[in-house]
Parts: C-alpha cells; structure tokens; sequence
C-alpha cells in the first residue's frame, strides 16, 4: 500500500507518541493539519498530547474538532470526556462519556470515567452503578474498587467502602492512590492514627504525591496537631501550587489555629484555582463565620450548595451561620436537610440538638446531644471501661459517672445529681480533683474518682452501667418541668472559709461586695466570651460598690490598669488561687454580695449556690445552649441574671443593661 506525505507524518507522530516524545509528536500532527485541516486523527493526537501536558483547555478544542470530523470513535470521545473532567466541567463531560460507552459499552475505561464524572457531581449512586460495570468487565479493576469505597463513604457507609479499599490495596499493594483513599475511609471512622499510617505508607511509595500529603494533613488536623497538618498542606501545596484542595484544607488548618484571615486568604486561593470547588466555597463560609462575617458565611455555603445540592456539610454549616444571625427556624431546617442527605452526620445531628437544647425542647435535644462524641470539635476523652452505657431504660441499679469536657460543664452537670440519686440505687463519679472537697460536702453519699487516674477493677465492682455526665439529662429524661420544679442551689460552701473572708477588707468595709471575673480561657471561643475588663467602667465606677477579683490567671496588668485609668481597687484576696482552690474560689464568692462575670466557671459557681448575680453571654460564636437566648432570669441558675450581647463586635449596651439592674434591683 502506498502511504501519502500526510499519512506518513501521522504514522510518524503516533509511533514518537508511543515512544514518549510527545512534543515531536503534536509537531508532526499540526504539520499534517496544515496540509488537511479536517483529519481527526491528528486532531485526536493533539489533543491527547496536550492532556497529557496539563493544557486541557487546548485539549479540549481538539478533541471537540476531532468528534465533529469522526462520530464513531470510541476513544475520541472518551479523551474528549476526560479532558473535560479534568478542568471540572464534570457536567458537560457526560455526554461525551454516555457516547462512549455507546460506540464500545464492553471498556472497562470507559466505564470507570464515567463514573468518576458521576462522582464530582454527587451524583453518587449513578456512580457506583458504572463502577460496578467496570468491574464486571474486570474484577481486578484497583481504581473502581477504591472510587466506590469513595461514593458509599459520602454515603455513610464507612464500613462498606473500608471493606473496598482494602481490596484495592490487597489488589495492587503498590499503588499510593489506594492507600490514600483507604485513608480517608479510615479517617472518617474516626481511626485516625490509622488514617495517617496508611497516607504515610501511600507517601512512602509515592513522595511526590500531593494528594496523600494533603490528606495526611486532615487526619493530623483531625488529630488536632493542626500546627503540623498545616506543614503538611504545605508541602502538598509545594509538589502541587495549583492544587485547590490541598488549599481549601490549608484554610481549615488555618481557621483551627485562629488565624482565620489566613484561612480565608486560602480558601478563596482555592476558589481561584477551582471555581466550581464546592468544599473550598464551604471552608471559605468556615473562616468568614470565624470571623463574624456570618451574611458573607451564609452566602458562601450557599454557593457551595448551589455546585453541590446533596453537600450534607455544607447544609450543616449553613445551619451555624443562620443559627449565630439568630434566623433559628431556618437553621433547623438547614440541619434537617443535611441529615436527610447523611443520616447519621454526627455533626448536623450534634448541632441540632444544641438548637433544640437553646429553646429548651430538652428530651429531642439531649438525645441529639449524645451525637457530640462522633463529631470532629467534640475533644473530650472519654473514660475507658467495660462497663455498658446507661439509656433511659436504666433505673435502680448502680451508676459511674465520669466528668468530660471543662471543670464549667462539671459543675453545671452536677445540678442533676440530686435527680439522679433518687433514680439510682448508688452513684460514684469521676470528677476534676479541684471539685472533690466540693462535691463531697454537697453530695455526701457519692464515691469520688480522681478524674485522669486508671480506674482498678476492684473500683468499679458492683457497678451496674456508665455514662458520661453529659448524658445525665438525656438518662434522666428530663423535660423542661423536671428541671425547673428542682432548680435551686446544689452545691455547698464552705460555710466557716466564707465567714472568716467577710472579717477582711474589703468585705468588713460596709458597701456591697461585687466579684469580678471577666475572661473566658477556653481554646475555641474564650476571645468571644471574654471583656476587656476597662470596658466594665460604667459598673467599676460606681461609688456604691467594692470589688473583689473572682478571675484566674495572671491578671495583674488589667486591674492595675483599671486602678490608673479610673481610680479603682479590685481587691485580690490572699490565700484562695482562683485556679487551683475551687473550694476557697467557691467561699470568696459565697463571701460576696452579688457576682459580674462573662460565661465562665465563676458563673457556674455562682449560680450553684444561688449567688446574685449577672452573666454576660456572646451574640454567637461562644454562646453556650444552657444560656438560653431571650432569659433574662437564667433558666438553670434563678439568682443570676443574663445580659445577652446584642452586637457581636461590642459590649457597650450589654454592659449598661447590667448596669441599671445593679442601680435598681441590687443598690
């Protein structure tokens, strides 16, 4: 057969494409398109040399060019569908995939493109429908398996697709994509020190991997070692500058560390990159929220939503922006909407039960409550024992109760013991060594546990169920009636500690006795719930009142401030650490007339023993549920009064309403 010059220059390009020599390759072919603008097979190769060189756009016009010369090849329209893939435009790539299986339905390729089309879109049951044909025309297909495990993950079901990803690595144990994957299944069952071996293993094969590098990074985040899940966003970043996800993570890793401009700043470099990235507009409403830009949050989720309509994550962080703008039913909604799509999303539940639990809808929401130990903020360690959970079917036997999350929450938990000691033949509980002397004078027949210490079989011996105290209320099932036809003091001061403390200055002064704490030192939000405490001078400055420090830490430099800018003393009582003597803390405030404080333990301890008194509660980031929006009169604690912020950027109008009720209701 004789070959033309044009045929002979395509046979050229094709063999140094099969040799490597791509850029050779796309010469020969543009020259044949010069001589014959309409042959589709240089077109084709053009275009998959320039795939191969990450110039999809370029791909795709010659892809598109060569399917309108050529209708009836398979793998025209397969590249075409990949290239479009490859610059997000998973929607427009369908057809061109649909075609492809048409003209040759027994590829296993084929197949497995599509559904990975399928996949981007969320799309997620169509997906697996098209791995499993895959697989049905290969059975040893590694990238099916894996990218199925990835659609029943989204789906929920964690355990099924771990199940398939190791598979995939039992299949080709060299392959870094599948221990990557089987990594993030690994991740999401909350193994994470599993997770991270396994994206390690996956870098160990593949260094050059920015993928495994990035999601090494979410298991360390999750983890929380964010210091070092930001380094290793990094480097996925370095091997990879235009990859978006690795900057979408940076950002989450950035808003864990409270650099939250940062976090933007990274985000919406991911968005840059990739405009359709639904994660990365969610991380962006993330840090806007951080930073109380909560309308500029809620649209941000909403552009996520609108790329990626069953985005359960994103519905769920919807539901905080509306919720912190106070549009409660619409949070609700947004809540449900995201549990519909995942079921059992730990953290839509977890944070529609704090919703419930603000507007006192209190059996629905302790019950959504118990959600909080499978969501990725919750980092209370739990308490290891064979002992089985207690439910709301348990009654007379004998319970261990251990303490979680902060001595405030121990303390606020505590008011249900009583209830609970009517319910349960006998009660030991672990609790915060600095709350033992405390607990012991109020609640008498209770076993304390030193909380932290290894608990010997012997302790546990006659012990019939366990429970976190958290779960007291939901154990309990306490409705809103329950609990207010008890409210009232529950723990006991020291009676003689609090006398000798009125026989000092300032308290044998004659004036009324105002404690002062004023800073919150939680991790997460304590910026939030804390007050400069200069911005309390409209209180400071009255004549009327002598104040004591109730406030922990190294607050010297603030009440010497105060003293030089408005001639005010804030007296700091010898002998009681603030810190460490929660019992001596306890007397000082039982010592004092009435107590001002930001939502810290000082509040719980106050309200515990009745004290007068007056919280100051967040707008939103910070607002705890049980300081329910709308109480004057604390639900839980009825000697304190709650002044709620009204603009999150200041505490002028809250600080003046609490001021007038000391002038009329305490003066």
């Amino acid at each position: 057969m004789m070959f033309t010059g044009t045929q002979r220059k395509l046979a050229t390009a094709f063999e140094l494409f099969q040799r490597g020599r791509l850029s050779e390759a796309d010469l020969l072919a543009k020259q044949v398109l010069v001589l014959d603008p309409r042959t589709a097979e240089a077109l084709h190769l053009r275009g998959v040399v320039a795939g191969l060189q990450q110039r999809h756009s370029d791909a795709e016009g010659f892809l598109l060019a060569a399917a309108s010369l050529d209708k009836r090849n398979h793998f025209i329209h397969f590249n075409l569908a990949k290239a479009l893939s490859e610059q997000g435009k998973n929607r427009d790539s369908l057809p061109w995939h649909r075609k492809a299986i048409e003209l040759d339905p027994g590829r296993e390729e084929a197949w497995l493109g599509y559904g990975l089309s399928l996949k981007e879109l969320g799309e997620l049951t169509a997906a697996i429908e098209a791995f499993d044909r895959a697989l049905a025309i290969n059975s040893r297909l590694t990238k099916a398996y894996t990218n199925k495990g990835n659609c029943l993950q989204e789906m929920g079901a964690l355990d099924e697709a771990l199940t398939l990803h190791n598979r995939a690595v039992e299949l080709s144990p060299t392959l870094a994509e599948a221990w990557s994957n089987r990594g993030v299944a690994l991740n999401d069952l909350r193994r994470h020190a599993e997770a991270l071996a396994s994206y390690e293993r996956a870098i160990e094969l593949k260094p050059d991997d920015a993928k495994a590098w990035s999601n090494r990074g979410v298991a360390l985040n999750d983890l929380r070692r964010h210091a070092e899940a930001l380094a290793s966003y990094e480097r996925a970043i370095e091997l990879q500058p235009d990859y978006a996800k690795a900057w979408s993570n940076r950002g989450v890793a950035l808003s864990d560390l409270r650099r939250h401009d940062e976090a933007l700043a990274s985000c919406e470099q991911a968005i840059g990159l990739k405009p359709g990235y639904a994660e990365a507009w969610s991380n962006r409403g993330v840090a806007l929220n951080d930073l109380r830009r909560h309308e500029e949050a809620l649209a941000s989720y909403e552009r996520a939503i609108e790329l990626k309509s069953n985005y359960a994550e994103a519905w769920s962080n919807r539901g905080v922006a509306l919720n912190d703008l106070r549009r409660h039913e619409e949070a609700l909604a947004s809540y449900e909407r995201a549990i519909e799509l995942k079921p059992d999303y730990a953290e839509a539940i977890y944070s529609k039960g704090l919703l419930q639990l603000s507007h006192k809808e209190f059996l629905g929401g302790f019950e959504n409550y118990l959600w909080r130990w499978k969501t990725r903020s919750f980092s209370s360690p739990a308490l290891m024992t064979d002992l089985p959970l207690c439910d709301r079917t348990k009654g007379g036997e004998s319970l261990l109760l251990w303490a979680e999350q902060g001595i405030g929450d121990e303390i606020f938990y505590a008011g249900l013991l009583a209830q609970a000691l009517e319910r349960f033949s006998s009660i030991r509980l672990v609790a915060d060594r600095r709350l033992h002397l405390t607990l012991s004078r109020s609640f008498p027949t209770i076993t304390l546990f030193e909380r932290g210490q290894t608990l010997k079989p012997e302790s546990l011996k006659g012990m019939d169920s366990q429970a976190p105290i958290g779960n007291l209320a939901y154990v309990l099932g306490l409705d809103s009636e329950a609990i207010l036809s008890t409210r009232g003091p529950f723990l006991v001061a020291d009676r003689e500690r609090r006398d000798e403390l009125r026989l000092l200055a300032p308290f044998s002064n004659g004036k009324t006795i105002c404690g002062l704490a004023w800073k919150s030192h939680n991790k997460d939000f304590g910026e939030e719930k804390s007050i400069g405490l200069e911005q309390l001078e409209p209180i400071l400055t009255n004549t009327r009142l002598e104040f004591v420090n109730l406030q922990y830490g190294d607050v010297d430099a603030d009440i010497q401030k105060v003293r030089d800018r408005f001639d005010v003393k804030i007296h700091q009582i010898k002998g009681v650490d603030a810190h460490n003597d929660i019992d001596g803390l306890l007397a000082l405030i039982d010592a004092c007339d009435i107590v001002v404080t930001t939502s810290n333990v000082t509040a719980h301890l106050a309200g515990s023993i009745g004290r007068r008194g007056c919280v100051f509660v967040p707008l939103a980031k910070g607002r705890i549920w049980y300081w329910h929006p709308g109480d004057v009169d604390s639900f839980w604690y009825p000697g304190l009064k709650v002044f709620h912020q009204r603009d999150m950027r200041d505490w002028t109008d809250t600080i003046r309403q609490a001021t007038t009720w000391i002038d009329r209701e305490v003066l």
